[in-house]
């Protein structure tokens, strides 16, 4: 299912089937994993500036129903976690910071694990992401602290450049300059293109913030 999910991207009548057999599976099964699935494709297609007449937008229920299903779930497995990291720009900036704390005990308890940790470097880097996307810096400094502990094994060296890039702008409403291209070169030069074109998109974002927050203050 994941790998048809990604496979299905590139054309546009294999995306419309694909989200309709989601749909209706959804329909029918009432299984969350379904509805995970629908919210991943739309939001990817939002990425993608699709706007066909078969697309719509994820809709307020179906957030609805991503909370109650993770509200009721207290002991959260790969799945959950997985689920939250990936849909954590559908989420309002206050449940994100209430639940911070609660997010990162739940991933502890799988500290041992090559596999959770991953999807732990992927929700601290996402959350970095996601706080200067939205100019919200209140988890910044909590982020960058449990991101720098987590990437001290060479094995998630991509979580530690994230982690270097992100701090230089700790002091994001200071007056400063600064290069980040050493970052970004070194993402392309150990195959990580994705990462530094998101890298170039965070600097943007981040340089118009510090620009907003200079022209307002």
């Amino acid at each position: 299912m994941r790998k048809r999910f990604k496979n299905v991207l590139s054309n546009e009548s294999d995306i419309k089937e694909y989200l309709e057999n989601l749909q209706d599976e959804y329909s029918e099964s009432r299984d969350v994993f379904y509805l995970y699935l629908i919210i991943q494709l739309k939001s990817v297609m939002t990425k993608l500036s699709q706007t066909s007449t078969f697309f719509s937008n994820v809709t307020s229920e179906e957030i609805t129903t991503l909370y109650t299903y993770l509200e009721k779930v207290s002991d959260w497995g790969y799945f959950e976690l997985a689920m939250y990291t990936n849909c954590l720009s559908l989420f309002e900036d206050n449940y994100l910071l209430f639940n911070l704390n609660d997010v990162l005990a739940q991933f502890e308890k799988f500290k041992t694990s090559y596999k959770y940790k991953l999807v732990l470097i992927k929700f601290l880097v996402n959350s970095l992401i996601l706080s200067f996307e939205r100019m919200s810096y209140d988890k910044i400094p909590k982020l960058l602290e449990v991101l720098y502990t987590e990437s001290e094994d060479s094995d998630f060296m991509k979580g530690r450049i994230y982690w270097k890039f992100n701090s230089l702008y700790h002091s994001v409403n200071g007056n400063f300059e600064m290069d980040n291209t050493i970052y970004i070169d070194m993402l392309v030069l150990l195959g990580y293109e994705d990462d530094a074109k998101n890298m170039k998109d965070i600097e943007r974002c981040i340089q118009k913030a510090i620009k907003k927050g200079n022209t307002n203050n």
